[in-house]
């Protein structure tokens, strides 16, 4: 009785240490920091950025792939560190605010500020090499002053890998930022 005790412990032994050695390592991503902010002393229009809405697909923790024009893989091993929706708001604040001089971002909503609205449609890579960024905002100064614009963004990724995506992405991110000061009004423009 003794011996198919411990046979069935030295198993159950052998099995845990061997499910432990296939263990499948998880990486972890975030968008990379945009240039470093400038200080700007000049008077500012404020700019509040609404939260940031993804397509449901987006709104997991898995970075996702384009494999076809039908099929979307959501990664297993290869996911975001936080919620991709904040990760967009933060780049595009911290994009904005570098590269303006006569807008700064604010936390909190007024009516002096211009309120933008930012969906996002398509945020990931395709099996071709390529990061798409896909979707649409809008620019609200006041009541009857709305302007949406629609943006679409492919690029290549610089090298293979999970990391050159998040590199690429980031850039597309960049380019909105600068895409929304091209359509917002000038500061005398009220």
């Amino acid at each position: 009785m003794m011996r198919i005790f411990v046979s069935t412990i030295t198993i159950v032994w052998l099995a845990s240490l061997t499910a432990c050695s296939n263990a499948v390592s998880v990486n972890y991503y975030q968008l990379n920091a945009s240039q470093a902010l400038t200080v700007n002393n000049e008077v500012t229009k404020p700019i509040y950025i609404q939260p940031v809405q993804v397509a449901s697909y987006l709104n997991s923790k898995s970075i996702v792939m384009q494999m076809s024009e039908v099929e979307l893989v959501l990664a297993r091993q290869h996911l975001w560190a936080e919620p991709l929706y904040q990760q967009i708001q933060r780049q595009l604040a911290n994009n904005l605010d570098a590269t303006s001089h006569s807008y700064s971002v604010v936390l909190q909503p007024s009516n002096e500020a211009i309120q933008l609205t930012v969906y996002i449609e398509q945020f990931h890579g395709t099996a071709k090499g390529h990061a798409l960024i896909k979707g649409r905002f809008s620019l609200k100064q006041t009541e009857t002053n709305i302007t949406q614009h629609h943006f679409a963004y492919q690029l290549p990724l610089e090298a293979d890998g999970y990391a050159a995506l998040i590199y690429s992405l980031s850039q597309g991110l960049e380019f909105l930022a600068a895409d929304i000061l091209q359509q917002l009004p000038s500061l005398g423009a009220d």
